[in-house]
């Protein structure tokens, strides 16, 4: 609490000034009384002292006029929706199993404790103590720094760009699971009857009516021929048009999850010189996500805490619930010996290493200036540290737990994958093994017999009168299915999306997962824009516009930038 100490006029003793006021005084004046008026009164002159604002650490916001969180819980809600996204979901698994398994927990850990846990401390104090935004905060360190809390916001705006679109894509599938089909569990089927038709018609039709014209006469052949042999081929051809039907060759060579990403979601072309039209299903989604997005940062503080309880437990509901079927899959367990398998070589690698100091900056969202924004709106006595260290093990914690659940339900994918290989591998070794019918037959009966049989084949093909090399190019391998696991987008949209197609009710599978994806994508986005609006708030250049409308503005003015934690969540 800042102001001046109303002065005490006259004591009859000497009053030392730490003895005015218990409160802290930072800058003293001292003055004498005229010492006339004083021996009138038989009294000494005293030192009047006044407290005088702390220019160096007050912020232009007064604290009881700055917003706060509700409660303690509502503000690490806030944080761990913000810190856990969507890398703990797609990118911290992939990364295990790039930098050698349950190794790269090592580096992870370490990196962790040397810098990630000290950053949190550092901008969640900082904030606190200050109490402004990420400028504000580093203008007031030195004026030199200021540009370091601008950088934070245009790091946090381009971040923002990119979760609003993914946030687009979540939509899109979230929408095309609301059916009985999965739209992505079968390759689209091409009707080729009506153009078939028309070809043989009109081929039959001029080839009758010429040619019987010219034999017959032109007149007559045009007028009579000629329509007659249209009508009967273009009759015959039609016949075929419901008859004629092919799988998508572009979707048979690749998959149905595949196609359905890169067709149907973003209709990519072969080039970015190549513009490919509009994606209005896409764009639909993307203005959808900017309204939810301005409804949440216009509702104000103390309307967001049911938004927390969502974006923060929601995806842990979802987890715990993807866990336990997870873990009951065929082929869950080997997937997660894949997993933490440690190979320590690989902690030799340097880049290693990297990847897990660049996995703590960008889980933890450390240097977009979230954090500060949020430590901003606590009491001076929070205690931050405390906190910090809750929330980065909170953060990692989740990410492993998401790469237990990814890597199991990779590994029944895989297994399922291995099955349908080796059936496929026997079918073509049949002839060479002189299998009847009966003998095929019996042979795959079940996935897990052709599998069983076609590793007998692979431990020794000369055994069995095959070349020693006729499965040396097979795809048959549970580590290279495994190792097939894409990153990022490719394993949300195309990997996880294929192995949901085998569980059943697989749509509400998938429901339940983009809705998970959407809370954790939401969740990032709020904590993205407080790094900015806070700033903008706390500089006051809009002083004159009311809080929706300056939600409304730093929403649409950063084209997808979402931070709803600071517009949402702070008036």
């Amino acid at each position: 609490m800042s102001g001046k100490v109303r002065p005490q006029a006259y004591l009859d003793e000497a009053v030392s000034p730490l003895e005015i006021t218990p409160l802290k005084i930072d800058i003293m004046r001292t003055r004498e009384k005229d010492s006339s008026s004083l021996a009138v009164q038989g009294k000494r002159p005293i030192i009047v002292c006044e407290t005088v604002a702390d220019t160096e650490t007050s912020s232009p916001t007064d604290d009881g006029e700055r917003a706060g969180w509700g409660s303690k819980v509502q503000f690490l809600l806030s944080v761990v929706a913000y810190a856990v996204g969507l890398g703990n979901v797609w990118r911290f698994p992939y990364l295990c199993q790039k930098n050698g398994g349950g190794a790269f927990l090592i580096p992870y850990f370490v990196m962790l404790i040397i810098e990630g846990i000290p950053l949190c401390v550092l901008e969640l104090g900082i904030g606190q103590k200050l109490r402004l935004g990420s400028i504000g905060v580093w203008n007031k360190i030195h004026p030199l720094l200021g540009g370091l809390g601008i950088s934070c916001a245009i790091v946090a705006l381009l971040v923002g760009w990119y979760y609003n679109v993914v946030i687009a894509w979540c939509f899109f599938y979230l929408f095309s699971s609301l059916q009985t089909r999965l739209p992505w569990a079968d390759c689209p089927l091409i009707e080729t009857g009506l153009s078939t038709g028309l070809h043989s018609g009109l081929s039959t039709g001029l080839s009758t009516g010429l040619s019987t014209g010219l034999s017959t006469g032109l007149d007559t052949g045009l007028s009579t021929d000629l329509p007659s042999g249209l009508s009967t081929g273009l009759s015959s051809g039609f016949v075929s048009v419901n008859v004629t039907t092919i799988v998508n060759k572009e979707c048979a060579a690749s998959s149905p999850t595949a196609f359905f990403w890169f067709r149907e979601a973003l209709d990519i072309t072969d080039g970015i010189d190549e513009f490919g039209g509009m994606q209005w299903k896409i764009a639909g989604c993307l203005v959808f996500s900017w309204f939810l997005i301005f409804v949440c940062m216009a509702r104000g503080i103390e309307n967001s805490g049911w938004i927390m309880y969502f974006t923060a437990g929601f995806p842990y509901f979802v987890l715990v619930i993807f866990f336990g079927r997870a873990i009951t899959l065929k082929g869950s367990s080997a997937g997660l010996r894949f997993l933490f398998t440690p190979q320590m070589s690989r902690l030799l690698d340097p880049i290693v290493w990297l990847d897990a100091a660049t996995q703590i900056f960008y889980s933890l969202g450390l240097g977009f200036g979230s954090l500060i924004a949020f430590g901003s709106y606590n009491p001076r006595d929070n205690k931050f540290t405390r906190d910090a260290v809750f929330v980065s093990l909170t953060n990692a914690f989740t990410a492993i737990f998401a790469s237990v659940l990814v890597f199991a339900i990779l590994g029944f994918k895989a297994t399922l994958g291995i099955e349908s290989c080796a059936c496929s591998q026997i079918k073509n070794v049949a002839s060479m093994l002189h299998l009847t019918s009966a003998e095929l037959s019996a042979v795959m009966q079940t996935p897990e017999e052709c599998l069983e049989y076609y590793n007998l084949l692979a431990a020794d093909p000369t055994a069995y009168e095959l070349p020693a090399d006729i499965f040396a190019n097979s795809t048959c391998s549970f580590e290279k299915l495994m190792n097939e696991a894409a990153e990022g987008t490719g394993l949300a949209f195309i990997v996880f999306t294929q192995a949901i197609v085998e569980l059943p009710w697989a749509p509400l599978w998938s429901v339940l997962f983009f809705t998970m994806l959407l809370a954790l994508g939401m969740g990032s986005m709020f904590g993205n824009l407080a790094g900015i609006q806070t700033s903008i708030y706390d500089l006051k250049l809009f002083p004159w516009l009311k809080q929706q409308v300056l939600s409304g503005k730093t929403l649409f003015r950063n084209g997808t930038r979402n931070d709803s934690a600071s517009c949402c969540f702070f008036p």
